[in-house]
């Protein structure tokens, strides 16, 4: 929904990531059709390249992310699993649900298992497993990148 939005606005989306599907499930993590594949273990050049010819960056609060920030491209991150703060502040658009559960990165009772990708502390195997990311809707990102364009 969100790609298609933004092509509807003369933008090309591509995706970026190290692995074109890693973790969870192959289906979660499909890459759109709609959006050019620039997935694959490339340097650090090349991924600061394709952020800086972007016109902005779409991501989680992690390590491309980061990157964007660094090479000062605005960043609108979709961050619910850690509180407001814990990221960078300036030059972001940050998304969040407080509505649901959300900040469990931050609480210092979970300790992070990175090697389980199905990491939930407050509500693994239940109907409300990831429902901090899974409460942020298209409608909710495309209202705030309506912002940027």
């Amino acid at each position: 929904t969100i790609i298609d939005y933004l092509k509807s606005k003369g933008f090309d989306v591509a995706c970026i990531d190290k692995h074109y599907s890693y973790g969870i499930s192959e289906k979660m993590n499909e890459i759109p059709s709609n959006a050019i594949n620039l997935t694959g273990d490339h340097s650090l050049n090349v991924r600061m390249n394709q952020i800086h010819h972007s016109e902005f960056y779409i991501g989680l609060g992690s390590g491309l992310s980061w990157l964007a920030w660094a090479v000062n491209k605005h960043v609108v991150m979709i961050s619910n699993f850690s509180e407001d703060g814990h990221e960078f502040t300036d030059n972001t658009t940050r998304i969040t649900n407080t509505s649901v559960c959300h900040g469990c990165w931050n609480n210092q009772m979970f300790k992070f298992d990175k090697g389980d990708w199905y990491w939930c502390p407050e509500h693994k195997n239940t109907e409300r497993q990831f429902e901090c990311h899974k409460s942020i809707t298209p409608e909710m990102v495309i209202s705030q990148i309506q912002n940027l364009l």
